[in-house]
């Protein structure tokens, strides 16, 4: 019985984002803070996304880039990129 019961548990969390990693930095040199962030969000199979928002003095702009197997089907920024890897271990 209480094998059974593992497995039900782990198939049930096989989708769930438990990768997780905040990578925090400047994008223009004339802004400080590291208000610029990106975050991964990704399942035990590298599936998930990275939420990037980069500010500037007078905006912020933000961005959401599906991952796939631990890679994105687009280019990657250094700190997505960076985010990405942390999350994976």
């Amino acid at each position: 019985g209480l094998r059974r019961e593992v497995a039900a548990l782990r198939a049930a969390s096989e989708g769930a984002l438990r990768h997780l990693s905040v990578v925090r930095y400047d994008a223009f040199g004339d802004v400080g803070g590291h208000l610029s962030w990106s975050v991964a969000l990704l399942d035990d199979a590298g599936d998930g996304v990275v939420l990037t928002s980069i500010h500037g003095r007078s905006e912020a702009r933000t961005y959401a880039k599906t991952i796939s197997a631990w890679s994105s089907d687009g280019p990657l920024s250094p700190e997505e990129e960076e985010a990405v890897t942390h999350a994976r271990g």
